[in-house]
């Protein structure tokens, strides 16, 4: 661009003043690269330097508001299909078996001599792996064994009554609670201990077993 020298003056003046190269551009209609150009030697005097520090921040701090923004509606678009996705599921029995099996091989524990094993600390997944055993599966309740693992931080009647709440299943059928020594180590914050159900009947966990060999012929066989 051809430097007029009383544009040439205003974008200086401006800059002096505490300007910054995008107002200096929208003001005066000249590209940021030329206002860049222009300002390059000019001496900032401490208030004009706070100014332009004031509305740095200010930017910044606008911009990452709207990056939360975009990250919160991108999240609320992502939950919105996923709660469609299960909606538009046609839950049956099989569907069950399927469920369970998988979250069964994946967390469970897979000897089949003494029927199905399931250890995890998540409350709502241990939730999810019995609604999806008992919808399965025929079950005798009384066949259930619990076992809780523990901290000695933890109250241990507290633990128990909320794992049974949980679970569904009386204290009745809970063993004694498996203590870890702490170690040193600092309290876990709303960590409720770790579960360990056992459900005695072999014939389910080999169902389960055969149930998962038959998915993973059908969709996840290795070449």
């Amino acid at each position: 661009m051809v430097r007029k020298p009383q544009e040439y003056k205003k974008v200086r003046n401006l800059r002096k003043t505490g300007k910054s190269l995008a107002e200096i551009s929208r003001k005066l209609r000249i590209s940021k690269s030329t206002a860049s150009l222009w300002c390059s030697n000019v001496v900032l005097s401490k208030r004009a330097k706070d100014i332009l520090k004031w509305k740095g921040e200010k930017g910044r701090a606008r911009g990452s508001k709207t990056l939360r923004n975009k990250r919160k509606a991108v999240e609320r678009e992502i939950q919105k299909k996923a709660y469609h996705v299960v909606k538009g599921m046609k839950f049956n029995k099989s569907i069950y078996e399927a469920l369970c099996t998988l979250l069964y091989i994946a967390e469970g524990v897979t000897e089949v001599s003494y029927g199905p094993g399931f250890t995890n600390s998540d409350p709502g997944l241990v939730r999810l792996y019995l609604y999806y055993l008992r919808n399965s599966f025929n079950l005798d309740e009384g066949k259930f064994r619990v076992c809780v693992h523990l901290h000695s931080y933890h109250n241990k009647n507290k633990q128990l009554t909320y794992w049974s709440k949980v679970t569904k299943i009386p204290l009745s059928q809970f063993l004694k609670p498996y203590e870890k020594k702490n170690g040193g180590k600092r309290i876990r914050e709303n960590y409720q201990g770790c579960v360990s159900i056992r459900y005695y009947d072999s014939k389910i966990s080999k169902e389960l077993r055969y149930i998962y060999l038959a998915l993973l012929k059908r969709h996840g066989r290795v070449a």
